[in-house]
């Protein structure tokens, strides 16, 4: 019975994390397009109003009385915001571990985004874009990300059936590693 959590548990926590490096990816190419930075305030704001403490209180509320609402509330929202804030940094934390090392940090749980939040020392983040500077400027050689891709996807397969095998896969061939990407967090 335990074994069969494990297995689960490892399963849909790759998933999770495929999930995320999609919302990253999605996240970027959005804030990188024409009116971006509006449709990003647009969204913490609708975020805000549906699913924070204080949704109940924009309830049947119209345009004007909404935006009185939050200027009313706008330590909490700020608060709130940043809160969202870390989480989205966390999640472009990932794609940019992914972009450089590969699918392999899939399964590894202390690249959870909820790792990637909090809990790490001050120099986490320094140290991480030391090593990344690093790395496109000396081009280590790694290992091959193909043989890595192959590897999760015969685990995954594993684990969870040939469906969940060939879904990972092709998440893998449409988005592999781009160790050169640019990325915001």
């Amino acid at each position: 019975m335990e074994q069969g959590f494990a297995t689960t548990s490892t399963v849909v926590f790759v998933l999770l994390q495929i999930e995320t490096v999609k919302f990253a990816l999605d996240w970027q190419r959005r804030l990188s397009a024409e009116g971006g930075r509006t449709f990003i305030t647009a969204f913490y704001k609708t975020a805000f109003i549906a699913n924070s403490p204080y949704a109940d209180e924009f309830r049947g509320l119209g345009e004007a009385a909404t935006e009185a609402k939050l200027a009313q509330l706008k330590k909490p929202y700020t608060k709130w915001r940043s809160g969202a804030w870390k989480v989205v940094t966390a999640r472009n934390r990932l794609l940019k571990l992914y972009n450089m090392f590969g699918p392999a940090v899939f399964l590894d749980p202390t690249w959870a985004v909820c790792n990637l939040v909090r809990g790490r020392s001050r120099s986490f983040v320094a140290v991480w874009d030391q090593l990344d500077a690093f790395m496109k400027s000396n081009k280590p050689a790694l290992p091959c990300p193909l043989k890595a891709k192959d590897t999760v996807v015969t685990i995954l397969t594993v684990l969870g059936g040939k469906p969940i095998g060939d879904h990972i896969k092709e998440f893998l061939d449409s988005v592999p590693p781009r160790p050169n990407a640019r990325h915001t967090a």
